[in-house]
């Protein structure tokens, strides 16, 4: 026997025992139903982890690059010292 799932697919059409009942048409669309949600579910849950690895990954190069502009700004500083300092000699 096929199970609720699989019979709620097929076209329902009348046969020589007349129509067929409607509760395992409805419990196999529920079934597919609660399959599909689950699956947007799982998908959703993906998006979700991926945009948190994204936004993480986008946050540590934001701060590397504060800290490569303040270093930059560091060895400028003392660039200009220097050549103040060999001017003066």
């Amino acid at each position: 026997m096929q199970s609720y799932k699989e019979l709620s697919k097929h076209i329902w059409e009348p046969t020589e025992k007349g129509w067929p009942g409607f509760e395992p048409l409805s419990f196999g669309c529920l079934q597919r139903i609660a399959d599909a949600t689950e699956l947007m579910a799982r998908r959703y849950n993906e998006l979700l982890i991926e945009n948190e690895k994204y936004r993480r990954s986008y946050s540590e190069a934001v701060n590397q690059m504060r800290w490569l502009r303040r270093r930059i700004a560091g060895f400028q500083g003392y660039l200009t010292r220097l050549k103040k300092r060999s001017l003066r000699s």
